[in-house]
């Protein structure tokens, strides 16, 4: 999309249902909610460049804008509008973005796990100038094992759920 290597999941059918995973992040993090909503929705789940296996590459404008603008030039390639979106994290920034600038594209908008709207203007400006180089520093990250796990147990409300093939999941 608009040149960029977006990597994007299919599930179901019926009327579209756009997953957007936070910064860092994949498809991984819908594995729950994919098979929930399969049934009812043709759910894509659009992992963000610099996330998963999307491009990393200093060509994208890595601004809430430019991610919304990406996923919205996504979203009509694929003729998916309008959809219901589904944001985790900084996706949830994002598809807020999308909403606010791209109305005619959304049926509804779930945000999970979003940052505080007010805030929205400060986490632009930071993602906008880190966000080159956050894949590459969150892949060094990772490789370290213990890490890695307690950075994601520190990121979620059970502890407990992060098991050993979760950390391999979000590794992978």
């Amino acid at each position: 999309i608009n040149g960029i290597g977006l990597h994007h999941s299919d599930a179901g059918s019926g009327p579209p249902a756009i997953l957007i995973p936070g910064f860092g992040f994949s498809a991984f993090t819908f594995r729950e909610t994919i098979p929930a909503l399969s049934p009812r929705f043709s759910t894509k789940t659009v992992e963000l460049p610099g996330s998963g296996y999307s491009d990393r590459t200093l060509d994208h404008d890595y601004s809430l804008t430019g991610h919304a603008a990406l996923i919205a030039a996504f979203i009509r390639e694929k003729e998916l509008n309008p959809a219901l979106v589904i944001g985790h994290s900084t996706g949830s920034a994002v598809a807020l973005q999308l909403a606010a600038n791209h109305p005619e594209l959304i049926e509804r908008l779930i945000l999970v796990s979003s940052p505080d709207p007010n805030n929205l203007p400060v986490l632009a400006r930071r993602t906008h100038f880190a966000s080159p180089i956050l894949p590459f520093l969150a892949i060094a990250i990772a490789q370290q094992r213990p890490f890695s796990k307690k950075l994601i147990r520190h990121l979620v409300a059970e502890p407990q759920s992060i098991t050993t093939p979760v950390i391999a999941g979000h590794d992978r």
